[in-house]
């Protein structure tokens, strides 16, 4: 991505005669990205979560859908077993939501995610199932020192008779974002929340002010001692 501002000045540079390197071109370029994303704070693109559990097992992040599948599924499935809990998620997050076994079903449900467990449990450590969901879900890395949210968060809403993802798309009903109940369940809870913070920054309710003159501060700071030393080195070769 190059940023416009970046580019205006790139040309002002080369107008005057000044050739920036390509280290100057990288620093400014980067900083001129972070100023402009610094003033849409959540305008970025939300990257899904993809692991690789086997050669031929792929866990992707899951969608509100996944969600509240895996959320109708532990009224009677004992998502408190930790390997349960990470057979239940590896097998819903291998697959698309709408390919899942329907949930008014219990019996049909375990056989499937049994099933699904056997292809692999001989040739998975339990560490790595566990590392491989935890990342998919939450995007812990445990190689990295990251850990998920203890067990008894992630149970409380539940115990509660609250759905998580339900919560998420009633804000962002709150917010009338025009999306239909279909559009988010295809949306990761990730990014229903973006859309619904992008909507609280149109309506005012959140400043970027602050981060976007600072990022601005530091962008124009680095292309004024850029573009000073350029002009010293282009004196001193007269």
């Amino acid at each position: 991505m190059v940023a416009s501002m970046f580019r205006k000045d790139y040309e002002r540079m080369l107008r005057e005669g000044l050739l920036p390197t390509l280290d100057d071109i990288i620093r400014l370029n980067a900083l001129a990205v972070h100023a402009k994303l610094a003033g849409r704070p959540f305008s970025h693109a939300h990257l899904r979560r993809t692991v690789y559990l086997t050669d031929s097992i792929e866990l992707r992040e899951p969608t509100i859908a996944h969600d509240l599948w895996t959320e109708r599924v532990s009224r009677f499935i004992d998502m408190d077993d930790n390997l349960v809990f990470r057979f239940v998620h590896a097998f819903a997050l291998s697959r698309d939501a709408k390919k899942l076994p329907d949930p008014k079903r219990p019996q049909v449900v375990i056989h499937e995610v049994f099933r699904f467990a056997r292809k692999f449990e001989r040739e998975v450590t339990r560490d790595t199932l566990a590392d491989a969901v935890d990342y998919a879900l939450f995007g812990a890395d445990w190689k990295n020192g990251e850990f998920p949210p203890p067990r008894k968060d992630r149970g409380e809403s539940a115990a509660r008779g609250e759905s998580p993802a339900v919560g998420v798309m009633l804000g962002a009903i709150s917010r009338r974002l025009p999306l239909t109940l279909d559009d988010m369940k295809s949306m990761t809870a990730g990014e229903v929340e973006e859309a619904t913070a992008n909507a609280i920054a149109a309506d005012g309710h959140l400043d970027p002010d602050a981060e976007r003159n600072d990022a601005l501060g530091d962008y124009f700071a680095a292309r004024a001692e850029i573009v000073e030393r350029l002009r010293k080195e282009r004196n001193e070769k007269k």
